[in-house]
């Protein structure tokens, strides 16, 4: 939690916009785009 409220205040100066350009995540693995499966595509 420290690191979190250290990097908002380095970051006081950022506007809404400069916010809205990062994503916060829990730290979880995903993945955003996925390999196509032939089985369900049908293109």
């Amino acid at each position: 939690m420290k690191g979190r409220l250290q990097l908002c205040r380095e970051r006081k100066h950022w506007t809404a916009y400069d916010w809205k350009c990062i994503h916060f995540s829990n730290e979880s693995t995903f993945e955003l785009f996925h390999p196509p499966n032939p089985q369900t595509d049908r293109g």
